[in-house]
C-alpha cells in the first residue's frame, strides 16, 4: 500500500474525505501525523505521499516532489488568519498570538503580512489563554488567531482584519495553502487517479466533510462549510506557482528555511 500522511486540518479535508471514509476503493494507507513528522517520514522514506503547507515544504533538506494536479489555494479571504483589536486602538505596540502549533504556516503569514505589507513593527507575545475572543481581548488589545482558532472566531462581532485578504490585495496572486507531495523515488503515478477521484467526490460533498469535521471541533458545520466553499483545489496554473515561489522566498529570507527551497515537481 501507498503510505499517505495527512495532518487532519480542515482545508485539506475535501481532497481526502472520500479516502478516509472509504467511499471508494483505494491503495492508500492513511496515516494521521503532525506536519513536521510527515516531512521527516517523507525524507526518510517511511511515507510515500503527504500533504504539507508551504511552510514545511520549505524546510525540506532533501528532494520532495510537488504533484502539480493538487495545489490547494484561495482567491477569497478564508478567515484562517484573523487579527482582532479593541475598537479604540490607536497604535499596535504588541501583538498577542494565541498559540496554535497546528497553524505554524498561518502564524508565519500573519506576522509577514503585518510587517511587510501593513508596515506594523511590534513586539510579539504568545498566550495560551482559553476561551472565546470576546474573553481574550479585554486584557490583550491585539490578538492574532490562526487556523482552527480563527475559523471558530470568524463570526465574531469584534473588530478584525482578515490577513488573507491583505495577501490577495497586495500581491494580486492567490494564496497557496497546501501541497500534495511525494518522496523522491515515488513511481506509482497511476495511484494519483484515485486521489483525483477522491478530490472530485469531496468537492461535491463539502457539506458531508464539514459535518464530519464539526463532530470533533467546537463550531457548527456551517462555519466550516463556508470556509471550504472559498477554497480551490487542483488549480495547476502559472499564477499558483508564482504565488508559491513568492511564499518560499519569504520563508527563506525570514530565516525559516536553511536553504533556498527550490520547487521540484513530479514528472
Amino acid at each position: 500500500m501507498t503510505r499517505f500522511g495527512y495532518s487532519g486540518d480542515l482545508i485539506s479535508l475535501p481532497m481526502i474525505h472520500a479516502l478516509l471514509q472509504n467511499q471508494i476503493e483505494h491503495p492508500f494507507q492513511m496515516i494521521r501525523l503532525k506536519e513536521e513528522d510527515i516531512l521527516k517520514k517523507l525524507l526518510n522514506g517511511t511515507l510515500d505521499m503527504g500533504i504539507l503547507s508551504p511552510y514545511f515544504y520549505a524546510r525540506k533538506q532533501g528532494s520532495i516532489r510537488i504533484v502539480r494536479q493538487f495545489p490547494v489555494i484561495n482567491r477569497q479571504p478564508i478567515a484562517s488568519i484573523l487579527l482582532f483589536f479593541q475598537g479604540n486602538l490607536k497604535t499596535i505596540d504588541r501583538v498577542y498570538w494565541k498559540k496554535n502549533l497546528h497553524a505554524q504556516y498561518e502564524y508565519f503569514l500573519g506576522k509577514l503580512i503585518l510587517e511587510e505589507f501593513l508596515g506594523v513593527e511590534s513586539d510579539w507575545e504568545i498566550i495560551e489563554q482559553e476561551g472565546e475572543i470576546e474573553d481574550i481581548l479585554p486584557e490583550h488589545p491585539v490578538v492574532l488567531l490562526t487556523g482552527e482558532d480563527a475559523f471558530r472566531a470568524s463570526d465574531s462581532l469584534e473588530g478584525m482584519i482578515d490577513l488573507t485578504e491583505e495577501w490577495l490585495l497586495k500581491t494580486d496572486l492567490p494564496l497557496v495553502q497546501r501541497l500534495v507531495v511525494v518522496k523522491e523515488t515515488f513511481k506509482e503515478k497511476g495511484e494519483l487517479e484515485k486521489l483525483q477521484l477522491s478530490m472530485q467526490l469531496g468537492l461535491r460533498r463539502l457539506k458531508d466533510a464539514s459535518e464530519n469535521y464539526a463532530k470533533s471541533h467546537r463550531r457548527n458545520w456551517d462555519i466550516y462549510f463556508d470556509v471550504l466553499q472559498k477554497v480551490e483545489y487542483g488549480m495547476d496554473s502559472p499564477e499558483v506557482w508564482d504565488s508559491l515561489r513568492e511564499v518560499l522566498q519569504y520563508l527563506f529570507f525570514k530565516g525559516e528555511a536553511d536553504y533556498y527551497p527550490e520547487m521540484e515537481f513530479l514528472e
